[in-house]
């Protein structure tokens, strides 16, 4: 993809954080504007500076609190001055932020921190004058009042300050530079900022294959029995295993899925995991296993292929050098953590990693195992019909389609950055960008929810359309994969041809833009019915296109 151009904002020399981002060899490349030094108010306030005429996709601010919020310099001069003061100050910075929204996609703002090599003493957090407290309250203040749906996001500074530990600030740097962190500093905020891009963007990792003898427990389950393997007790490298297994339940209610493959035998593996008093994870915790002697890299691409994910998105965890090594080389898409030698490691190491989604956590993520769980179950059944309308036909399948709201624009706004098959346009918005859509009355987006007799879908799919001189444009059709084949394809194209009537159009257009992944939605809309001119679809809307019988389709206005 093309690189994307970020501007740095900030009143101290930040090249070198731009250097970083520049540098990091990913999935994204970036290409930063810097904009003029020490000048964050001038810069976020006045559209016409030469910074930003490049156009720049986002926004980077990262500045010190003392020099953006004066009357927080007064009180660490020991001045004295009122909380409701400096948080009035810290109101009007926020305005000239939001200011600059419409500029850019989104903005990642650095929380405030303060200098390591000050000592404030046991007043710090005092409630009058604390200056550790006040600061506490102005980053409150931020998180509060820049929310996402506006397109801000605060990211932890003093992550990137502990990450250097006594030697983060340099008293000398600043002199001589301009520069108050050292590089330590700037090199973990340019991973955090590619982190978080990367989750709005939707290139996170969505499924973790686990080795594991010496991975998930210690000790080899075939040799000694699941009785005698190292995990809890009152062993300390028990209790990394334990915590290591409690660190991949977090992340797996993120919506990352869990899955196995392990060179084992199948039935005394599943049992150390059902069995043992001290798994935190549990069959039911595994979207899939492979638990065989076969090669692994064979395995994890079985595995993929089933679930329907792209490699890129998998993470293979293996205490053997030998098998990442085998895994990397023949599946390099796959990321292939290299996990420390010393076990006792393991917990901390994958906190480290910052290849999984950080951002709100919606139903959907929470329940993504039920929903492949129920999808196993809808497989299995399959098998004893002819074909596949006779099987949907007994299913119970009920779809619900409601415009755009409060509560379901960040689930929306994660189908169109994560979902590459079944995506027309494979356009990606954030939030804020897709409330700016919808606010034009030419405009709509709607969301679809599928339930069938098997379990609840949740929000699967999204449906864009612009209305222009009799004509309704699909901006947007978007459908996971978990539910492609069961007529939702075709109800929402059929609820798209009804909108357009209720329009008056008359002619409904779908330009396919095709990209690596979206070929399926190509070969949707081949078979669907349309008029197909090159990747262009048309719909005579005097002409009705009807459902199937068994789809009960309801719609919220």
């Amino acid at each position: 993809m093309k690189a994307l151009k970020p501007i740095l904002i900030s009143d101290f020399t930040i090249n070198n954080l731009s250097g970083y981002l520049t540098n990091l060899t990913d999935t994204i490349g970036y290409n930063p504007v810097i904009a003029p030094f020490n000048q964050v108010q001038q810069v976020l306030l006045d559209p016409h500076l030469e910074c930003w005429q490049s156009t720049p996709d986002f926004a980077i601010v990262f500045c010190q609190p003392h020099k953006v919020i004066h009357s927080f310099n007064k009180l660490l001069n020991n001045e004295t001055v009122t909380l409701d003061v400096i948080l009035n100050e810290v109101d009007e910075f926020i305005q000239q932020l939001i200011s600059c929204s419409s500029r850019v996609k989104f903005t990642l703002l650095a929380s405030f921190t303060l200098d390591a090599n000050t000592y404030y003493g046991i007043s710090a957090y005092h409630l009058t004058n604390g200056v550790a407290y006040t600061l506490a309250q102005i980053n409150n203040r931020l998180a509060q009042k820049l929310t996402q749906p506006n397109g801000f996001y605060v990211l932890d500074a003093q992550r990137w300050i502990n990450s250097a530990g006594a030697n983060a600030y340099s008293p000398k740097l600043w002199y001589l530079s301009k520069i108050p962190f050292h590089n330590t500093v700037f090199e973990c905020a340019a991973n955090d900022i590619n982190a978080c891009v990367k989750t709005l963007l939707g290139f996170t990792k969505k499924l973790i294959v686990l080795d594991l003898d010496d991975t998930l427990w210690g000790g080899i389950v075939g040799d000694a029995g699941w009785q005698h393997l190292i995990l809890g007790g009152h062993n300390a490298l028990g209790e990394a295993y334990v915590d290591f297994q409690k660190t991949l339940l977090a992340i797996a209610n993120t919506g990352v899925q869990l899955a196995i493959v392990s060179k084992n035998e199948e039935l005394v593996a599943l049992t150390a995991i059902e069995k043992h008093p001290e798994m935190i994870l549990r069959k039911n915790n595994f979207v899939a296993y492979k638990i065989n002697w076969k090669d692994k890299a064979q395995n994890i691409y079985d595995l993929a292929t089933e679930l329907n994910i792209g490699l890129d998105a998998v993470v293979f965890i293996d205490d053997n050098p030998a098998e990442r090594a085998r895994v990397q080389e023949a599946l390099p898409q796959v990321f292939v953590p290299q996990m420390p030698n010393d076990k006792l490691l393991f917990p901390s190491f994958l906190k480290a990693l910052n290849c999984f989604p950080t951002s709100i956590i919606s139903n959907e993520d929470a329940n993504r195992s039920q929903y492949y769980n129920d999808e196993k179950n809808r497989s299995q059944s399959k098998l004893t019909f002819q074909s596949i309308d006779e099987w949907l036909a007994t299913i119970d399948i009920k779809i619900n389609a409601e415009p755009l709201n409060s509560k379901n624009s960040a689930r929306v706004t994660q189908l169109f950055n994560k979902t590459n098959q079944l995506n027309l346009s494979t356009r990606r918005l954030t939030e804020k960008e897709i409330t700016e859509f919808t606010a034009q009355s030419t405009n709509s987006i709607w969301a679809f929810s599928l339930t069938d007799k098997f379990g609840d879908a949740g929000l699967t799919g999204i449906l864009g359309l612009t209305f222009k001189n009799n004509i309704a444009y699909i901006t947007d059709f978007i459908l996971s994969c978990r539910v492609m084949g069961r007529k939702c394809e075709e109800t929402m194209l059929a609820f798209a041809i009804t909108l357009a009537k209720q329009n008056k159009c008359n002619t409904l257009v779908a330009e396919y833009i095709p990209s690596p992944k979206n070929k399926p939605c190509l070969s949707f809309f081949i078979t669907s019915g349309l008029v197909q001119t090159n990747n262009t679809f048309f719909w005579d809307l005097n002409t009705e296109y009807t459902l199937p019988l068994y789809i009960n389709f309801t719609n919220v206005h």
